[in-house]
This record gives C-alpha cells, structure tokens and sequence, in this order.
C-alpha cells in the first residue's frame, strides 16, 4: 500500500524490501490451547516466546500490546495502539464470518496473529536492534512469508489524532483493516490463499476496509473508498474512454500476476516486471467493483468458485485462472464489465466520502 499517495495493499514476500537490516527469522511457535477461532487458554508461554523473538529482531525499544488473536509490536502510544488492535479484531471476525458464509473450512490458528508497526527513522537511524529498519515510503504491507503485516507508524500517528476524525485517519484505519484481511485469511485458509489470483485477493481485502460502523457485516456492503473509482473506470465518458473501459476488468482478471501497467497513459512498462506497488487505484478498484459483483448477484457461484480454488491440486497460472473464471461466470467481456457496472451504479447513492489521496 503506497503511503500518502493511497489505499492500496501489498501481499507477498517483500520483507527484506520494506525493513532492510533487520534479520528474518522464524518466529518460535508453540502449539497451546485448543486450537479454536477464539483462544480458550492465555497463551502466556506463546506470546513471551514470540516477543521475545520479536525484540532480537527490532530492538528493545519496542513495546508489545496483545489483543484476543493478535500481538502488535509497536512504538505507538497506548491508546493509538488500542485503537489500531480494535481495527484488527474486527477485521478478523469479519474474516471468519466471509468463510463461515462461503462455507470454507478454516484451519485452527494456535498462537496469535503478528503486526509491526515501524517508526521511520529519523536522519542517521532510529532503529532497533541489528542495523537501523529502513522504511520504504510504504503505510503497510502483508509477508506471506513471514505471516506478518507490517505498517508505517509515521502514517498511523499521522492519520489518527485528537478531535474530529479525518481522511487521513479514515486512510490509516482502511491500511490496517486490508493488510489484517490478507493475513487473516491466509492464516485461516491457506490453500485458498495461496491459490487465488491477485485480482481476487486484493479485491477482497478492499471488501473488508468499510468502516467499523458497519459491523462485521461490512464486507458484504459496497466500499465507498473504491466505488467511486470502480464506476469512474468501467463507465464511459466520465474517467475512461469507451474502448478504454471495455477492457480494464479484462486486464484486471487476465492478468493476475499483476504486470506494470501506467493505466492512465495506457503503457504497459517494457520489462513486463511483475511490481504491486506499481498499481493504480483503477486497479485496485476494478478488482473490488468484480468481487462485490460477485459477492451480490453471483453468490452461488462465487461460492462455487472459491471451493474450485480451495480443492486445486496446484497453484494455477494466470491463464489457468482466466479459463477457471470463465467456467464459473462466463466470458471476459463487454457485458460482463456492464453487469458489474449496473451492480454499482445501484448502490451509487450512497453517500460517499472524498475517498483516499489518489495513487495505489
């Protein structure tokens, strides 16, 4: 997620990238409790053994602050970091209940969920233990190999001070609740993660930014970060030319790898280099305007779909992924694009904030 130029989200093994100098080592895990979605047992032992971990890794200056199913590393103060374990919680419990409604089996987790927040260091370093972390201009991203979110805490103290809320906390709240989506569900349901395309992981994770208003009922309901760009992308005459918006869900939903893609200049960059960060809020939009389409007038199928994906023998290729789309839904087309179209400009009444800066 790119920090004070938008709302996006990243998934993938880039911890090296975003926090340089610091070791990556497997946390110490140890198997307590019962197993269950909500710890029957204080997992005492788990947690002194993974903050433990954590502070060789970062440093002593780091403070630990637990919540039912996460452990958030932090420099924050208390309230912020409160505050921040309360998006979490709820994050997660409206993960539990997208697999309960898709009828996915989860796995038991047995030890709590690990975030960090990084401060930005300050001219000639401010870090931990090991060598300084050097943060990369980034408000958050999830490690699907270390199984960690990481956010910048810069953006956080940022986006949430005393008084009146504004955007720039409500763009602080929507990095922590999309990075906890892509960590909670992968954590629940592995296989399902592994195997999804991008455009289908990222489009949920947008799901789950509606604010905490919404209970944990939100991700059934449209995100009005994203719907207006979704609308302004796929409609002709307003941010898209008509040729243009024709085939952004194409692009979207066949290229799954995530290619670098300039989409308001309509270049694809000459290496084909394969680089999250590089998407725009077209992307990211479209991707979620498909997944609520899906989600509202497919459900059956979109259910269908995600068992498909669940029991695959194999993670599929991008042009596998295409084929497995067009099975469930029918072809990638004009008139898919204007069904999705038609689902959002139903729910395009609803009252919509000035949405997040501008970038992915």
């Amino acid at each position: 997620m790119e920090s004070v130029n938008g709302a996006g989200g990243l998934r993938g093994k880039r911890g090296n990238e975003w926090v340089t100098g610091v070791a990556v080592t497997a946390l110490v895990i140890a198997t307590v409790g019962p197993g269950a979605h909500g710890f029957g047992v204080v997992l005492s032992h788990a947690d002194a053994l993974i903050e433990a971990e954590l502070s060789a890794e970062l440093g002593s200056k780091f403070a630990f602050r637990r919540s039912e199913h996460f452990i958030l590393a932090h420099r924050l103060e208390e309230r912020l970091a409160s505050e921040v374990l309360g998006w979490m919680e709820m994050t997660y419990g409206r993960v539990l209940l997208f697999c309960s409604d898709n009828r996915l089996a989860t796995s038991p987790i047995d030890r709590r969920m690990v975030s960090v927040c990084i401060p930005r260091p300050s001219v000639g370093g401010d870090g931990g233990g090991g060598g300084a972390p050097a943060v990369q201009p980034l408000s958050g991203f999830y490690d699907l190999a270390m199984k960690r979110s990481y956010f910048d805490a810069e953006w956080l103290v940022r986006g949430v001070r005393a008084g009146a809320p504004s955007i720039l906390e409500e763009a602080a709240r929507v990095t922590v609740q999309h990075e906890i989506a892509h960590q909670s569900l992968d954590l629940l349901c592995p296989t399902i993660s592994e195997r999804m395309p991008d455009w289908l992981a990222e489009g949920l994770a947008c799901s789950f930014e509606v604010a905490g208003e919404a209970g944990v009922t939100g991700f059934r309901q449209p995100n009005p970060w994203r719907l207006k760009d979704a609308i302004g992308c796929l409609s002709p005459g307003e941010q898209a030319s008509s040729r243009r918006s024709a085939c952004v869900i194409e692009r979207v939903l066949r290229d799954e790898a995530g290619t670098r893609y300039h989409w308001e200049s309509g270049s694809g960059a000459a290496d084909g280099r394969s680089d999250a960060s590089s998407r725009s809020p077209t992307w990211y939009a479209a991707s979620w305007a498909v997944v609520f389409y899906l989600q509202t007038e497919r459900p059956e199928s979109f259910r269908a779909y995600l068992h498909s994906l669940m029991t695959s023998p194999a993670i599929p290729s991008a042009s596998e992924h295409a084929r497995s789309f067009e099975r469930f839904f029918g072809p990638i087309d004009t008139a898919l694009r204007v069904g999705v179209l038609e689902a959002l400009e139903r729910v395009r009444g609803e009252s919509l904030p000035c949405g997040p800066p501008a970038g992915p």
